[in-house]
């Protein structure tokens, strides 16, 4: 509760705020204006910067992905030309005998029956 000593305080206290009350200063006249420049300007500075993130995202892809393929080669083994040839061979016979019915290992067998055939001689 207030008593009326405490009223005349906030009477006095109100008045003094009324006088003493600050005066905004006046309003630019192009201030509208000038607000919408610098959002337009924050947000072509934001694009600016996430273009430049895109591009060095690129730039970083671009040099990792010679270095993973120079790792790879170098990790894997290296074949001679006989190997490859006789590699080739495997994968068209075992490609052929996938596709049609044969046996991949009827060469083979020709072969052995043949030294079989001819050691009874």
């Amino acid at each position: 509760m207030k008593d009326a000593y405490d009223y005349d305080d906030d009477r006095q206290l109100i008045a003094f705020l009324k006088h003493h009350q600050p005066l905004p200063p006046p309003a630019a006249a192009n201030l509208e204006h000038q607000l919408l420049e610098q959002i337009r300007a924050e947000a072509t500075l934001k694009r600016l910067k996430a273009r430049q993130r895109r591009r060095w995202g690129g730039a970083i892809a671009a040099a990792l992905i010679p270095l993973a393929w120079l790792a790879h080669r170098s990790v894997s083994p290296q074949l001679s030309s006989a190997e490859l040839v006789q590699l080739e061979t495997f994968l068209e016979d075992s490609w052929y005998c996938s596709s049609y019915e044969c046996d991949p290992h009827l060469g083979e067998r020709e072969e052995w029956e043949m030294v079989w055939e001819f050691s009874e001689r």
